[in-house]
């Protein structure tokens, strides 16, 4: 008896929402920035002083009122003594082997992005209709950083004023990760003396390296958005397709700056990387500039929070299925089965590929010993050996929307249960529970 557990498949990217009347953050409807009770007053008093306190206030008001999906989390301090808060958003249910995303803003002193994007992509997700997660990418673990540098957001404005500026340390968080670092990159000693000598660009440092279910990072940046994808980046990745439309661009076409978290994040680390320019084409500085058009602005705020859940509905999800068992002899059983990628990336990264920084996708065997494994591609007439070693086979990468057919032997006694899991470290999981006979 086979009882298959795969991942999600890939689903239909969300449909644009309306652009909203201009109106105010309070109300019973859904969509980002639009909330009930203690959310909504928060987010009025965040929105008029734009102050740090103010921001905590919001996200503690999310939690209270989501308690079973969100949980606040500080992953350090920053150089003037603030926490930094990270909003966890588990879809999960606390399984294993689920991807995970990282949605902040452009780190950068004078970007001009505030918490504002992060913010609404939080909202955005805790108030989609019942059963998208379901239709469209599958369950997500989302890590929140709405305020990496909150002593940014200690006054009243979100911009640093001079005297702040002054006393500001020197270094440059989107200078100052290992990525590309150089002391040499910007004005005035802005990356740092060395890398990660600022606390905030070491504590994100830090959450990267100490949480491997992250697949990928969406960060919200400030300033204009470079010109809409033509003919000049050649073939686009998949991903740049899916996210055009909602603003978004991968990495390898929006580029990430020496010394940059993005840099960091997705050559260092290997994820995958988008980017989205909300601001783009409004007023720059402080936030009561930001917020002069509210109506335009809640709107792309909106679109910016579905943009995380197209993300999400391009990762790599791994599926095990279409399998036929049949014994050999004594405690010996052929297992034919399938393994595909249902998503709309492959299960490397360009950068994780090109350093080497992951093995691929790993087949394992509890309950029982994988003896030997052959795979072909579904098109392919012949099986190729594949190695196993410390009883795991570890597969190619397998591109988007790809599958292997799989030959494997295993030894088992009749009777016994045994389950076959499939994973890859920036993909989605899958389970396939044997009972032999």
């Amino acid at each position: 008896m086979l009882e298959g557990n795969p991942g999600t498949g890939q689903g239909s990217m969300l449909d644009e929402t309306a652009k909203p009347d201009p109106g105010s953050v309070t109300g019973s409807g859904g969509g980002a920035f639009s909330a009930a009770g203690q959310v909504a007053r928060a987010l009025d008093a965040y929105r008029g002083s734009g102050s740090f306190p103010a921001l905590e206030d919001v996200l503690r008001a999310l939690v209270r009122e989501h308690p079973g999906q969100l949980t606040l989390r500080e992953i350090g301090r920053s150089a003037g003594g603030r926490p930094l808060h990270m909003v966890v958003l588990d879809e999960t249910g606390g399984a294993e082997g689920v991807p995970g995303i990282l949605v902040l803003p452009e780190l950068g002193r004078g970007s001009g992005a505030g918490p504002e994007a992060a913010l609404a992509t939080l909202i955005e997700l805790l108030t989609e209709r019942p059963g998208v997660v379901a239709e469209t990418a599958g369950p997500t673990r989302w890590f929140v950083l709405p305020a990496p540098w909150p002593d940014r957001l200690a006054g009243a404005g979100l911009a640093l004023d001079e005297g702040e500026r002054l006393r500001a340390p020197e270094a440059d968080l989107e200078r100052n990760f290992p990525g590309g670092w150089d002391p040499a990159y910007g004005s005035g000693g802005s990356a740092g003396p060395y890398p990660l000598s600022r606390p905030e660009s070491a504590a994100l440092a830090r959450f990267l390296v100490e949480t491997p279910e992250l697949a990928a990072v969406l960060v919200h940046r400030g300033g204009t958005a470079p010109d809409p994808l033509d003919q000049r980046h050649g073939t686009l990745p998949a991903l740049d397709l899916s996210l055009a439309p909602l603003g978004g661009r991968s990495m390898e076409v929006a580029g990430a700056r020496p010394g940059s978290f993005t840099l960091f994040a997705c050559d260092q680390r290997g994820l995958f990387g988008a980017a989205s320019w909300p601001w783009s084409g409004l007023a720059q500085g402080g936030g009561a500039d930001r917020a002069a058009d509210w109506g335009e602005l809640r709107w792309r705020l909106e679109t910016a929070g579905q943009l995380a859940r197209a993300l999400a509905e391009q990762l790599p999800r791994l599926e095990l299925g279409a399998a036929q068992l049949r014994p050999l002899g004594p405690e010996l059983w052929q297992l034919d089965l399938v393994l595909a990628n249902r998503g709309g990336l492959p299960t490397l990264s360009e950068a994780a590929r090109g350093r080497k920084l992951s093995a691929g996708v790993s087949l394992e065997l509890v309950g029982g010993t994988l003896v030997a494994a052959a795979g072909r591609g579904e098109l392919a007439s012949h099986y190729g050996v594949l190695a196993v070693r410390g009883g795991a086979v570890v597969l190619p990468e397998i591109g988007a929307g790809e599958a292997l057919v799989l030959r494997l032997v295993l030894s088992g006694a009749p009777g016994s249960s045994l389950t076959l899991s499939a994973r890859a470290p920036r993909a989605a999981g899958a389970e396939l529970v044997l009972s032999l006979p």
